[in-house]
């Protein structure tokens, strides 16, 4: 979380990183988003976080410690989750959607939701 809200104290938006974020899939990395939204080496993400974070006056002690999802004065707190919703959406439209057997093999020992009974 404290790299997505240092990204977007960068200017990358939602909409930007959550469509990056699928297009990488589950073996994407950070440094891989970090280089697409920037067009900097995969390889200066971590430095530059770091040096970053190092900057914060008490460093990192919430999930947003650049202020990034801070609302302006345009935009209420409950436009925000609302917004990053709609971009998550969005996103996960990009990529076809996995067959249910894909998600959870025959033998898992997945949770059911409490309503469900076996």
């Amino acid at each position: 979380m404290a790299f997505l809200s240092w990204l977007q104290s960068n200017g990358s938006t939602m909409s930007q990183v959550a469509p990056a974020m699928v297009g990488l899939g589950d073996s994407g990395t950070l440094a891989q988003l970090y280089a697409q939204l920037t067009s900097d080496a995969a390889s200066n993400a971590w430095p530059n976080f770091q040096s970053a974070v190092q900057g914060l006056p008490n460093g990192v002690t919430s999930d947003d410690p650049f202020g990034a999802l801070v609302a302006s004065p345009a935009t209420t707190g409950a436009q925000a989750p609302a917004q990053i919703s709609a971009a998550l959406r969005r996103a996960s439209s990009l990529k076809p959607a996995v067959a249910k057997a894909a998600l959870c093999p025959p033998k898992s020992k997945r949770l059911l939701p409490p309503q469900k009974k076996k």
